[in-house]
């Protein structure tokens, strides 16, 4: 485990809370109303999925984070 904990544990954890906004849609639709302070891709993100949100984060700028592949 890293030190400070697993970052991915506590995603969950944030999940479990209400704080995640899980697809493509809701993200975008969440941008737009400015209910997100970062979005996370997953790794293995569909490009043209990753493309949707990026188009929205051009006007709507947040920081991004990858989440990287489970090992």
């Amino acid at each position: 485990m890293r030190p400070g904990g697993d970052p991915l544990a506590f995603l969950g954890l944030a999940r479990r809370a209400g704080a995640v906004v899980p697809g493509t849609d809701a993200v975008r639709s969440a941008l737009r109303s400015g209910a997100l302070d970062l979005v996370i891709f997953a790794a293995d993100v569909a490009e043209g999925q990753k493309k949707k949100v990026d188009g929205v984060l051009r006007h709507h700028p947040v920081p991004v984070r990858w989440a990287p592949d489970r090992v």
